[in-house]
């Protein structure tokens, strides 16, 4: 099972959790088409309403001083839709995840897919108590770090026929398929070998230009997988 995690930088965390619900639903507000074609485009869709964000803290610990957090969010999905009649554009997806935070570290790691990890981001440093920036990735640093490099992702092809491509193979990005497709995009994720001290064992890990270390492989416990990414985050992100 794939596993992601993102790991930010922080400059402002409300250790006590936080709490905002929805304050909009379907059943609070009558709506009628005329008063969605009505709405400003730059207003959230009466269907959505204001996302809920919960951060609850537990007594858990890991990594020897990461606390742990459970987090209830609302994801947005942009997709077209009609309920009771009625054209909706969008709808909300309810996840669950956790996050663990190290005041002395002045980091947190996300614990859920990358793209659910930012809009979290997003909407956490919107009220004002958050402050979190994705760790910065930088490539070339790590690829000069690491034996092997075992696959690349190439987005924002400017090509006819191809905006991204997927290069695998040993030291992929040495061949001439890397370095073509790597003049005419941006390098949005490599796939890495990587050995864990713990058990010796190597496994293939991905590390995405938004923050996020990928795990393909799953380790004997959840502790085991932390303290892996956390050991590659100090190894090759800082």
């Amino acid at each position: 099972m794939v596993k992601s995690f993102t790991f930010c930088k922080v400059g402002k965390f409300e250790n006590n959790g936080y709490y905002r619900s929805n304050q909009i639903s379907l059943f609070e507000e009558k709506l009628t088409k005329e008063n969605i074609i009505s709405r400003d485009i730059n207003e959230l869709p009466p269907e959505t309403g204001e996302i809920q964000l919960k951060i609850t803290p537990t007594s858990d610990v890991v990594l020897n001083h990461y606390k742990v957090f459970e987090c209830n969010f609302d994801v947005k999905r942009n997709t077209l839709g009609k309920v009771y009649g009625l054209t909706f554009h969008s709808y909300l997806e309810p996840t669950e995840f956790k996050l663990y935070y190290s005041q002395t570290d002045q980091l947190c790691i996300i614990q859920t897919k990358s793209d659910i990890a930012l809009s979290f981001i997003r909407e956490l440093n919107r009220t004002q108590v958050f402050d979190l920036d994705p760790v910065e990735i930088k490539y070339e640093n790590i690829m000069s770090k690491v034996d092997e490099i075992s696959g690349a992702w190439i987005a924002g092809l400017k090509g006819r026929h191809l905006n991204a491509a997927g290069l695998f193979g040993v030291n992929v990005h040495k061949s001439p398929e890397y370095i073509e497709a790597s003049s005419k995009g941006e390098l949005s994720l490599i796939i890495i070998k990587y050995v864990n001290s713990s058990d010796q064992k190597e496994y293939s890990v991905g590390i995405s230009h938004k923050g996020s270390i990928i795990l393909y492989s799953k380790l004997e416990t959840l502790r085991h997988e932390l303290d892996f990414v956390y050991r590659i985050h100090e190894d090759l992100l800082k």
